[in-house]
């Protein structure tokens, strides 16, 4: 087992070796068999029974799919019972520190699906608080012209005052080379590059700057990241050759010291 911290701007570290094989193959092998969304439920993402291990791309889609799972910890134990049991093995190794409590997934094409109530409409209506999606799986587009496309730079947790909010992202590819790429990249808070959320891509109206990259994280299998919801990131794309597209699940959690708040 082990652990690197790679804090800078705000608090990141990677995990290795935490969880056992068979665990890594019964999770890998959950998200193979499972369907994954761009507007409410577009059509399996894997070739459904038989499984072919191969993954077919919507048509009309943005560059990053989703795998709606839970908003707690007990719908993610009665709807996504594998996933369940990782979230126990790594919330083990952080001393059970963390409650899936954090902030919700806020990609509008997760609003169509259960619970709708959790979810702020497109007209502004607020949601239901706390039952928000905040487990989910998350994929990379297989298609050529999707592949060139990164996710753009953006913060999970947009309240810079609070630091109570994590994101947890597990990588599930059981084969993962360097020259596959798919890494994520972390960002300082400086303002000297001119750059910010919104100056190419219309769906960060914040603003926030975007200083240099000065972190990342490979995927790998089995390992997984938990870092401050406040850091900067952007996914990168995965390489035309690579058999897959990256496969994770992200949990968004907050220390349970803040539940109350």
């Amino acid at each position: 087992m082990s652990r690197i911290d790679k804090h800078k701007t705000y608090n990141l570290s990677v995990f290795d070796k935490e969880i056992d094989q068979d665990l890594q193959t019964a999770v890998y092998e959950y998200l193979l068999d499972s369907e994954y969304c761009v507007n409410f439920y577009d059509h399996n993402h894997s070739l459904w029974y038989p499984r072919e291990n191969k993954w077919v791309t919507p048509r009309t889609m943005p560059g990053a799919l989703r795998l709606p799972l839970a908003w707690d910890e007990q719908s993610l134990e009665h709807r996504a019972p594998i996933v369940y049991k990782l979230w126990r093995a790594i919330s083990a190794s952080l001393d059970d520190k963390f409650a899936i409590a954090g902030t919700q997934e806020g990609l509008n094409y997760m609003t169509g699906i259960s619970p709708l109530s959790g979810m702020t409409r497109v007209d502004g209506t607020p949601g239901r608080p706390n039952c928000g999606w905040r487990v989910y799986g998350s994929g990379h587009a297989q298609e050529l012209n999707f592949k060139a496309r990164t996710k753009s730079v953006h913060r999970d947790s947009v309240d810079m005052d609070e630091h109570r909010d994590y994101t947890l992202v597990y990588f599930a590819n059981q084969e993962w080379h360097p020259q596959y790429y798919g890494e994520t990249l972390f960002h300082s808070n400086d303002n000297i590059t001119g750059d910010h959320t919104s100056k190419f891509t219309p769906d960060q109206p914040r603003e926030f700057p975007v200083g240099e990259a000065e972190n990342f994280v490979a995927p790998m299998p089995g390992r997984f990241m938990l870092y401050d919801g406040r850091y900067l990131h952007q996914v990168k794309p995965v390489a035309h050759y690579s058999p897959e597209p990256t496969m994770g699940i992200v949990f968004r959690i907050r220390l349970k010291e803040y539940l109350e708040c």
